[in-house]
């Protein structure tokens, strides 16, 4: 309903308003001022992001304005409420073949966890999905239902070409960097105007049924016909009742508009203007109604202006009177206004003029008031900027709507602002991390609680890394992260290992989803030779290396001269081409054949290095680290048996023993280790069975250690005890031995979680792990899990080796130096060391493979058994006494 200035809402105290469009077709809507085309902006990183990616940012956003110079744009910043019954359907259907489901009478079913997990989904009416939506006008031409499906299809109705090459142009310009907009749905375009009609208020499911067909000037009503508005004269917020879940409700809504917003420098520390409200404990919509104006068509009167003020301060110089400082800071203003809009480039000289909104509801139009009015003064206090009330209520709520606009407003409150400061206010500031395919795992905190879904195995099902990697201090939330995905993988029928040396995960082994499929591997009760260098790296198989859909050979038309040579026909075609599939089967089958052979010479040499690592860490730390030679002999004993899969341990013993006296001391001290703790895993007796150590392939695998004194993370090699040197070399090794599921079952899913990776026989143990699951999660759909406490000794080996990590957590770490370099592995700035040293338990910040960056609350209580079972930190005691006496006194 259009109202003239001056005018009251209406008239009567509660009615149907009808909407200003007249038809919607997909994304487009046909308004009474033309032809509007709706845009969904992509999610872009903000937080945890540094000034050079701000700036950049920035400048992407700048040039998209300057692209729709002359178009008329509306913004629209709103908050989804989650679609939890839809994704756990998707994601019960994607996971129900694979996963485990065990008898009711033994533990819950995988159908009950997921409901489980839609169940806490929907309990936590925090969480929300914001979302940044842009509408564009694309001309001052009206249209109906059948020509706007013309125009989506490609067509240009009779009188409508403006409009459909400004539809194309359009597109292509909000796709750009910046924004990476693309056409909303037609479903999600009914979404939002009637979300936007009864803001605060789910929408019904009736308003979103005509979606495939779009609607016209008759059904337009079904958007209107359940709602009911109430705004009576000089009131400060607008009531509205609707028809939703099979009962009246009501909801009150009140705006307040942008007066004042000041400038912003690049290191802002202020959230981005539309992304601020989300840390507000009620939801803060915003629209935004702007013109986009070239800066050359204002420079006129930002030249009267600077003209007008140097003629005061010369007739105050006439009058041999000082003029007033206020008067110079207002020229120098002035002046520089002048100069931003007659600026050479056009993203610096665009001016952004129209009005700037912001809503909240209430129950209770007393609730609403109290919000607006809290709004207002967080508003002065965070970001510096003035919003005011005003008598307009009624026009200022539908002014959320696509395709409604204000006219009460057309001068009051209009804002002139430039592209610079606009590309900041971040519509679009995204507050997703992770992936939305996996299992539900938490929500973000900080600022919107947008839910957290994760599966490990998302990196290298785009191509990126798998291996995962988290950082923190003792009782900083490790293995709660780790552990409990390390269940789910279980529980989702996915190949999962993990290496525990302390033990403690034993305790999920007695959850009922557990008991049974887990496989238990005591290290000093596990079979001998399990651990033989020599069969921890497997063979490549051959069929891996079989390039398959390779183009088929291109038969010769024309000869050297450059004359066509017409081909034979008949038999004789097909003996040309048989002779040429033949001749490229053999050039695929040599190629094949080289690149195996390549692959079987890397995998014998991993396997003498490791050979040689392992029997190094038999050898006391003085013996290796004082005779340079010590690692010479030992090498040359392993070569002279190869690195063949299979081979027997004692043969290379035998080798060294060989290489001199020095060689016969060595294999002395080797022989004699084998009798030590963990010798026989290595070096097993004559008489013992040959290890089946295809187990990984069939079951689930845990390996604990728990009486193993694992050596302390900031400890020399040269400290160690005998003991600890043995049992690090052991955890070396099963280390190695659990990452040979990478290369099994082919592209299954796959999982490897290591705990206090940092403790498993030195750094460079860590810096193999992470090469291996860099290059290789990649090709056979695997995750390799990292979790250690001093992020340093990764630093340490090679500063550049945050490369190889695709994910990465953060936990508490309180000395300054491990935060800064948990954020240098991350690829985040030291600036949010602050962050870092003061994230709560079960707090992390996670950068995930696709950069972006957030701080995630894990979430496990609601399944109240493996919660309990995750808890290694034992119950807080309450040790806060009054010693001030003021109880004493008050009694």
């Amino acid at each position: 309903m259009r109202l003239r200035r001056g005018s009251g809402p209406p008239g009567v105290p509660e009615r149907q308003v009808p909407l200003q469009a007249r038809a919607v077709v997909g994304n487009l809507i046909a308004a009474g001022d033309g032809v509007w085309a709706w845009y969904r902006l992509a999610d872009a990183p903000y937080w945890f992001t540094d000034v050079a990616f701000r700036r950049q940012h920035r400048s992407a956003v700048m040039a998209r304005f300057a692209d729709l110079v002359g178009h008329r744009l509306q913004f629209r910043v709103t908050e989804h409420p989650v679609a939890a019954s839809a994704w756990a359907a998707d994601f019960r259907a994607r996971t129900a073949t694979a996963a485990d489901s065990p008898r009711p009478a033994v533990g819950e079913s995988w159908d009950d966890l997921v409901d489980l997990m839609r169940a806490r989904i929907e309990d936590l009416p925090a969480l929300t999905v914001p979302a940044g939506y842009l509408g564009v006008r694309l001309a001052r031409e009206r249209a109906t239902r059948e020509q706007l499906q013309e125009i989506l299809s490609g067509g240009s109705p009779r009188g409508l070409r403006d409009t459909a090459d400004a539809l194309l142009h359009v597109t292509h310009a909000v796709a750009g960097d910046g924004w990476g907009g693309r056409p909303v749905t037609a479903r999600r375009m009914a979404w939002l105007i009637a979300s936007s009609l009864t803001p605060g208020l789910p929408v019904s499911p009736e308003s979103l049924a005509g979606a495939p067909d779009g609607w016209d000037d008759v059904t337009m009503e079904e958007f209107t016909a359940p709602v009911l508005t109430t705004a009576e004269p000089w009131a400060p917020a607008v009531r509205i009742q609707a028809l939703r879940q099979g009962r009246m409700q009501t909801v009150h809504a009140a705006v307040a508009s942008l007066s004042r917003t000041p400038a912003r420098v690049e290191d802002d520390p202020r959230a981005p203007l539309f992304a601020w409200g989300l840390g507000l404990p009620w939801k803060v919509p915003w629209c935004a109604d702007v013109d986009v104006v070239d800066g050359n068509d204002l420079a006129k009167r930002a030249t009267r202006v600077r003209e007008e003020l140097d003629d005061q301060i010369d007739h105050m110089h006439e009058l041999r009177r000082k003029a007033p400082l206020r008067l110079t800071r207002l020229r120098d203003e002035a002046a520089r206004v002048e100069d931003d809009r007659t600026n050479p480039l056009l993203d610096v000289r665009v001016r952004l003029v129209g009005t700037v909104r912001a809503m909240v509801t209430g129950s209770t139009q007393e609730q609403a008031v109290a919000r607006l009015d809290e709004l207002i003064r967080r508003a002065v206090r965070d970001q510096g900027a003035v919003l005011s009330t005003h008598p307009g209520q009624w026009a200022a709520v539908r002014s959320f709507v696509p395709g409604e606009h204000d006219p009460t407003t057309a001068t009051g409150f209009v804002r002139e602002v430039p592209a610079a400061l606009a590309a900041t206010w971040g519509p679009n500031a995204g507050t997703r991390v992770l992936d939305e395919t996996g299992p539900y795992r938490g929500w973000t905190t900080r600022r919107a609680t947008t839910p957290v879904f994760w599966s490990p195995q998302d990196g290298p099902a785009h191509g990126r890394s798998g291996l995962s990697v988290i950082c923190a201090i003792q009782g900083g939330g490790k293995t709660y992260a780790a552990a409990s995905t390390w269940e789910l993988e279980v529980r989702m029928g996915h190949l999962a290992h993990v290496l525990d040396p302390s033990g403690l995960l034993r305790r999920l082994l007695e959850l009922p989803g557990l008991r049974h499929t887990v496989r238990e591997i005591d290290l000093q009760h596990a079979a001998s030779g399990l651990l033989s260098p020599w069969r921890l790296v497997p063979d490549p198989r051959r069929d891996d290396h079989d390039p398959r859909g390779a183009a088929a050979p291109a038969l010769p038309s024309a000869s050297a001269g450059g004359a066509v040579v017409p081909l034979p026909g008949g038999a004789a075609r097909l003996a040309l081409e048989d002779a040429a599939d033949a001749a490229e089967r053999e050039r695929r089958a040599l190629k094949a054949d080289r690149a195996f052979e390549s692959a079987r010479a890397a995998a014998d040499e991993e396997r003498r290095s490791l050979a040689v690592e392992l029997f190094l860490s038999r050898l006391p730390a003085q013996l290796v680290e004082d005779s340079p030679d010590a690692r010479i002999i030992v090498r040359a004993g392993v070569n002279a048996v190869g690195g063949a899969f299979g081979t027997d341990p004692w043969q290379a013993v035998e080798a060294i023993a060989k290489e001199g006296e020095r060689g016969t001391v060595i294999a002395r001290i080797i022989r004699d280790s084998a009798s030590a703790r963990g010798g026989r895993l290595i070096l097993p007796p004559p008489n013992a069975k040959d290890c089946a150590s295809d187990v990984l392939a069939n079951d689930p695998v845990l390996i604990t250690a728990p009486n193993m004194p694992v050596p302390a993370a900031n400890l020399q090699r040269r400290q160690w005890s005998e003991d600890e040197q043995l049992a690090a070399g052991l955890m070396r090794a099963a280390a190695w031995f659990l990452t040979r599921a990478i290369y099994l079952t082919g592209q299954d899913p796959k999982f490897v979680d290591i705990e206090e990776a940092g403790d498993i026989g030195g750094s460079e143990a860590v810096r193999g792990l992470a090469q291996r699951a860099s290059l290789h999660t990649r090709k056979s759909n695997a995750a390799l899990l990292l979790s250690l406490q001093n992020p340093s000794r990764l630093l340490d080996l090679d500063p550049e080796i945050g490369n190889l990590i695709g994910t990465m957590m953060i936990g508490r770490c309180e000395d300054p130096g491990a935060a800064t370099a948990a954020l240098r592995l991350a690829g985040l700035s030291p600036g949010f060391a602050g962050v870092v040293q003061n994230l709560r338990t079960g707090e992390m910040l996670v950068r995930d493979h696709w950069g972006r960056a957030a701080t995630v609350h894990w979430d496990s209580e609601y399944r109240t058994a493996l919660h309990e079972a995750l808890r290694s930190n034992p119950p807080a005691t309450q040790t806060e006494i009054d010693i001030t006496g003021v109880e004493v006194l008050t009694a």
